[in-house]
């Protein structure tokens, strides 16, 4: 019996991967507030060094991924999921003597799911053994006919559903804030008589990843849909194959890791231990790779959950027809060589190993595009589709894709390309080469009678330096400048010759025309959006699938003896992402870029307008609820007038914590108040002084009364709020004042009413109506806005979809009373923007929110709301 092929095996993974619960812990600097406890890759800081990954913690976006492998016997698959942290870290509580002695970097624990593969497409699941450092803890489902075996299981395992996909039921697992030792999101461990961080889960913060088909980072401590994307430890240049890098490994056994000073934000390595600083407890080289994992105490071995797991599930379960003997016989299993070739019975599997280099300009560096892959990202999934391994190489790192590789260069001409791609061609020796190169000499009419000799001379050259290459030259964008989009018309149809002619002398190259029409290109008027950039990924994929039925693509040379030193150099851009998105549609008109300055990814932003001229000022609030902020001039023609920051006096108190602040109008006076929230419904408020000199005016008030809300609105119990609720302040009233709401996981909303500041029988208190369910459920949550898009003065209901589109409901309920919604539909196209990034608020003063995206640095994008009276009236399909 043959084992499933690599798409099966792929689909078997994400079909099983686990909902996670990382518990959080805020306190202390080694923790970034809650940052040191989020999963991420090996390489999230863009590089393959793990000594340094500790320092970039608080410096760079920790998108979600987990690794995963695929071992295979004739009657059940193995799937091994790893769970990477950059740092194993204390806060000298002494909650844990242990736990919080000392810390090291880079941290990696997983879970063993066992699946049957009972003939159902996806198999049952059966079984799951956790790691939590050098113990492993066993679970059974509930259905499940698997028995204790010479270990006792420790716990049922439980199951939930993802919020992304069909819902099925997935292992529910979780790890604890610190150390992130790994268990059933349920059970209850040795030692401890309840499951701290189940109760974490239910009571307290943390982010609940699930997988989907992205990578994301939380949005905070307490974010619970964060989406995680999965990564093989077998993908070419992946964690199997970095075992001998020395900057990543130690040893093949250990992540590398040391005790180096930190420049950044949040300590040194040793700092955050309970004997502190001075005494150094700083592990190095500490963290494990899944095929080092080992229970101390038990049978049969180190690196058994990997090398043999069926071994190691027989020491821990009894079930059904267990194997007899010492013997298993592994159909597939790539951590001890048995890796056969796919039956041939089944349809045509990818072959072949490909390593592809992306040669151009800015269009092939991926240059406006919003993910900063370019083409590289849809080429890069449909190629995968074709070959057995695929390896993008070259001197330059950009996007966000896994494999950033690419030798792209913004503003080179054809010339200044193929000096470039002298040293890269010869040193990476790629098989297939992405050519885009022209748009340059287009835009800069340079020299144009002789482009595309010397484009020709480029192509030769790259064959020449790696013999048997695959050339697909790649049609330069229109442009909407009609001289400009002349000279690429005719530039374009020379190339078509040219490469007619020389596949006609037995080169390997063919010429590939994505269709791309004007509207395919960006605002900039030069590079395509990312609908553009769409199309000549998959055209240049087709290409390469013709290529290949031609038995053009050849196995690779073998890459120049020093490729792994970068001999040309080796430049990392990061994510090159720039804070845009797709076309919303044509009631909304694109702004760009409106405030391009970065900040730390731990911060948080927010629209406010503070000067009371109806136009939203940004604002920043760091970990610590220190708050800046900077005037909006508004619009100036076809660009926007520069950001300038203000002057504000706000102090937070001793201990505060950034995501609980909140702005809004609580006094009505048209200026913004501050509001310190907790889940406890307290309400601390800060009021606009006027009688300040200016730039001490904003929330330097603070209200002696009491502004919390209560089970009866301002008397009764203090409100238990879940920790995945949000709390925010919205006029959903239309009286002018901000009233106080609860947004439901699924999209249910509570407000108490506002119905001013009181004073009765010397008791200072804001006045709270009873809380009130202002709208239901809904059935495809995801994140709810409140804001005025029509300008009535009353805020609406808004859902962002999944792909970052816009529905509303319009707030038509009587002035003073709220809660009564009339659906208008989808009023925005997908953005392709990550929801959490959306946010509304009047940009120009004209009275209705505008659409804003501002990215995890906080640059800021806008599209001016230009829907009409009409458009509110009617229903948008």
């Amino acid at each position: 019996m043959t084992a499933p092929n690599e798409q099966e095996r792929s689909e078997l993974a994400n079909w099983w991967a686990p909902v996670h619960f990382q518990d959080v812990d805020t306190s202390g600097e080694t923790a970034l507030g809650g940052k040191s406890d989020y999963i991420t890759s090996y390489d999230f800081d863009g590089d393959l060094n793990g000594r340094n990954n500790w320092e970039n913690t608080s410096e760079k976006k920790l998108k979600a991924h987990v690794y995963y492998s695929v071992v295979e016997t004739e009657k059940y698959a193995y799937v091994l999921y790893t769970f990477f942290h950059p740092r194993d870290w204390a806060d000298a509580s002494l909650d844990d003597y242990l736990a919080d002695a000392s810390e090291h970097e880079n941290d990696a624990e997983g879970v063993l799911v066992v699946v049957e593969r009972d003939g159902s497409e996806h198999g049952k699941l059966t079984s799951a053994i956790t790691v939590s450092h050098s113990d492993f803890y066993s679970y059974i489902p509930k259905d499940s006919d698997w028995k204790d075996g010479e270990e006792t299981k420790d716990g049922e395992l439980p199951l939930l559903a993802s919020s992304h996909g069909d819902g099925h039921a997935r292992p529910f697992t979780a790890q604890q804030a610190g150390t992130h030792a790994a268990w059933s999101a349920t059970a209850k461990w040795k030692g401890l008589d309840k499951n701290i961080v189940y109760s974490e889960y239910l009571h307290g913060d943390g982010v609940l990843y699930q997988p989907g088909n992205t990578a994301e980072e939380p949005s905070g401590p307490n974010d619970r849909d964060t989406q995680y994307d999965l990564i093989d430890v077998f993908a070419p240049n992946g964690m199997w194959d970095q075992q001998n890098n020395k900057d990543l490994f130690a040893e093949p056994n250990k992540f590398a890791g040391d005790d180096s000073s930190n420049p950044n934000e949040g300590g040194a390595c040793g700092d955050g231990g309970v004997l502190g600083p001075a005494s150094g407890e700083c592990g190095i080289d500490s963290a494990n790779p899944p095929w080092a994992w080992d229970d101390k105490n038990d049978l049969p071995g180190p690196g058994h959950l990997a090398y043999r797991p069926e071994e190691l599930a027989r020491n821990y379960f009894d079930w059904p027809g267990e194997p007899s003997g010492t013997k298993t016989e592994y159909l597939w299993n790539e951590y001890i060589g048995v890796t056969p070739p796919d039956d041939p019975g089944r349809p045509e599997e990818p072959s072949g190993d490909w390593r592809v280099m992306g040669l151009g300009s800015s269009s092939t560096y991926g240059q406006g595009s919003s993910d900063g892959n370019g083409y590289r990202g849809a080429a890069d999934a449909e190629l995968r589709k074709q070959s057995r391994t695929l390896d993008w190489v070259g001197s330059v790192r950009v996007g966000t894709m896994a494999d950033r590789d690419v030798e792209g260069w913004p503003g080179y001409r054809i010339s200044e390309i193929a000096g470039k791609a002298q040293c890269a061609v010869k040193t990476y020796q790629p098989n297939m080469v992405t050519l885009v190169a022209g748009a340059n000499d287009v835009i800069q009419d340079y020299q144009m009678d002789g482009a595309i000799g010397r484009l020709e001379a480029l192509a030769k050259q790259v064959v020449a330096d790696s013999p048997g290459a695959v050339v697909m030259v790649g049609a330069i964008q229109p442009f909407p400048d009609a001289a400009r989009n002349a000279r690429a018309g005719k530039l374009n149809a020379q190339m078509a010759d040219m490469v007619k002619r020389l596949a006609g002398g037995g080169m390997h190259i063919a010429f590939t025309d994505g269709g791309l029409q004007v509207s395919d290109i960006g605002p900039d008027g030069i590079h395509p959006n990312d609908a553009g950039y769409a199309k000549m990924g998959r055209a240049f994929a087709a290409t390469a699938a013709s290529a290949k039925s031609s038995g053009w693509i050849r196995k690779p040379n073998p890459e120049a003896p020093n490729a792994g030193s970068h001999p040309c150099g080796l430049k990392d851009d990061g994510t090159g992402a720039v804070p845009g998105g797709g076309d919303l549609g044509g009631k909304w008109s694109d702004s760009g870029v409106i405030q391009s300055k970065e900040f730390r990814s731990s911060n948080r932003f927010w629209l406010v307008d503070i000067n009371k001229d109806s136009k939203a000022e940004f604002v920043t609030v760091d970990k610590d609820q220190n708050m800046r902020f900077w005037w909006n001039g508004g619009p100036s023609g076809s660009k926007w007038v520069p950001f300038v920051e203000g002057e504000n006096a706000y102090k937070p108190t001793a201990g505060a914590v950034g995501n609980a602040l909140r702005f809004g109008d609580i006094d009505g006076d048209g200026f913004p108040d501050c509001m310190v929230v907790d889940l406890q419904g307290h309400v601390n408020i800060s009021t606009w002084n006027a009688s300040k000199p200016s730039g001490q005016r904003m929330c330097t008030k603070k209200y002696d009364g009491v502004g919390s809300v209560f089970s009866k609105g301002s008397t009764g119990d203090r409100p238990h709020i879940d920790a995945s609720t949000q709390i925010r302040f919205a006029d959903v009233t239309g009286g002018g004042r901000d009233d106080y709401l609860l947004i439901e996981p699924d999209g249910s909303t509570t407000a108490w009413y506002n119905r001013d500041f009181q004073l009765a029988n010397g008791r200072k208190y804001l006045d709270w109506t009873p809380p009130q369910n202002i709208s239901g459920p809904l059935q495809n949550p995801r994140q709810i806005r409140y804001a005025d898009i029509n300008g009535d003065k009353r805020d609406d209901r808004l859902l962002i979809t999944a792909k970052g589109g816009v529905r509303a409901w319009i707030n038509e309920g009587a002035k003073g009373a709220g809660g009564k919604y009339r659906d208008i539909g989808r009023i925005a196209g997908d953005s392709g923007l990550p929801p959490k990034d959306i946010k509304f608020a009047d940009m120009n003063g004209d009275g209705k929110a505008d659409f804003v995206r501002i990215g995890w640095t906080g640059v800021a994008h806008a599209w001016l709301n230009k829907l009409t009276a009409e458009d509110f009236k009617v229903f948008h399909p």
